[in-house]
């Protein structure tokens, strides 16, 4: 029930040993590294290592194709043994696949979308029986398709001496009149004018043939045949991720790891043909990664306590039984406590559960 003692892990060794080294480290789940440029008073000579991640691209574009096929990338136990070659060629036959599936599921659902739209609109101008094609085409008037206010249709009638003004309806609800109204070139302003002053709303139609009726009847047929091929589609794409997800899954977290050993070599400093590693791991991991980095060659290794290096701070991980474990949660909230401090975990749940039980006014709850 306190903060974990930390040790500090320092490695020194040649060029060609470092991915090993970062890999033992890296593997180990528990160390932490930090920057080794900053452990020297002097860094003249050093260099940081700087080269950009060649495992994060492929693994942002899996990822992405992995959410756009329905799936959840996840980490495994086993990654794929996979060499370069083999992975690099796997993202791209399996992204490719699922953005071209990706790619038909939009169009077809946007086209989906947009009959359904039009279906709306149309279904306004049931009972108009008109040939649109026709009215659309026509050169010599302005036609306007649209709703208006029940209000204003009842005051229409003061325009009487205007032979223009007229609203043919279709349908209607509670409040409007949907329909349309015709007006000659030369008085399409003033009818214009007259219909917004009357809170007319224009209405766009697509272009059509037919009447309402047929047009309705058009757009659904066209809309069912586009909800099968949106259904076919999705099913192809649901059932390529179902034989793809075991291996996707392993390439996830091949990539997930090697991005992951590579970001610790940023946080290797360079000396000549030489390289330094630091970070910091719990004092009781110190046996198990000795026992590992013995088996490199070439490499030297220290483990120092916190208390030897006063310019740098040790991460904080807490330590508490499994009862108030559920708890660090509310400590990690509100600001963890820093390596000197004591963990406040087991004082928090404590008090939280009194607290949530007088709150209830029943403390067994």
């Amino acid at each position: 029930m306190a903060v974990a003692k930390m040790k500090l892990v320092s490695v020194i060794g040649h060029m060609e040993s470092l991915d090993t080294v970062v890999k033992i480290c890296g593997s180990s789940g528990v160390f932490q590294p930090d920057d080794a440029m900053t452990f020297f008073s002097d860094s003249s000579g050093f260099s940081a290592i700087k080269e950009e991640n060649p495992y994060a691209d492929p693994l942002t574009r899996l990822e992405s194709a992995m959410t756009r096929a329905g799936g959840k990338p996840r980490l495994t136990d086993m990654p794929a043994a996979l060499s370069e070659q083999e992975w690099r060629d796997y993202v791209a036959r399996f992204t490719d696949r699922v953005s071209e599936l990706a790619k038909k599921r939009s169009e077809l659902a946007s086209r989906a979308e947009s009959l359904n739209k039009d279906i709306e609109q149309f279904e306004h101008l049931r009972g108009l029986d008109i040939d649109l094609e026709s009215i659309l085409n026509c050169e010599t008037i302005k036609v306007r398709f649209g709703r208006l206010p029940k209000e204003s249709f009842e005051k229409l009638k003061s325009y009487n001496d205007n032979p223009y003004v007229l609203f043919f309806p279709g349908t209607s609800d509670q409040e409007y009149y949907w329909g349309v109204y015709f007006s000659p070139l030369d008085f399409s302003a003033d009818v214009d004018r007259i219909f917004s002053s009357l809170y007319f709303e224009r209405m766009r139609i697509p272009y059509a043939n037919g009447k309402p009726e047929e047009v309705i009847a058009h757009l659904k047929e066209e809309q069912s045949e586009t909800q099968k091929a949106l259904g076919a589609v999705r099913e192809e794409l649901s059932s390529y991720w179902t034989g793809e997800q075991a291996v996707c899954q392993q390439v996830y977290t091949l990539l997930h790891q090697e991005s992951y050993f590579f970001d610790v070599r940023r946080f290797a400093a360079r000396y000549k043909d030489k390289f330094i590693l630091a970070g910091w791991i719990p004092k009781q991991e110190e046996k198990a990664l000795s026992s590992a980095l013995d088996a490199v060659e070439g490499i030297e290794y220290s483990f120092e306590r916190p208390d030897e290096d006063a310019h740098h701070t040790p991460p904080v991980k807490l330590r508490n039984f499994s009862l108030f474990r559920p708890f660090e949660f509310f400590v990690d909230m509100y600001g963890l406590p820093r390596y000197t401090e004591v963990d406040p975990t087991p004082f928090v749940a404590i008090t939280y559960t009194i607290l949530f039980g007088i709150m209830f006014a029943d403390l067994g709850q």
